[in-house]
């Protein structure tokens, strides 16, 4: 891939690219993102399989994910 994202409108210093799995360590283990952030990688995990029902927190993360509207 070619494409080099670059920062422009001041939002973010810079882009950083890393493997999925240290993505999803740095979800679990620490809270070096913003949660509404943490919740879009969940959702990518488990849409893209990295995460699944043989985690023992999948229904909850899941559920979590897409809460009964009232």
């Amino acid at each position: 891939a070619d494409f080099q994202p670059s920062p422009e409108d001041g939002e973010v210093e810079s882009f950083q690219l890393h493997p999925i799995q240290e993505v999803a360590g740095i979800v679990r283990d620490t809270e070096e993102f913003k949660p509404n952030c943490n919740l879009v990688v969940i959702d990518f995990l488990i849409r893209h399989g990295v995460l699944g029902p043989e985690h023992p927190d999948y229904v909850d993360l899941v559920t979590g994910l897409h809460p009964r509207l009232p």
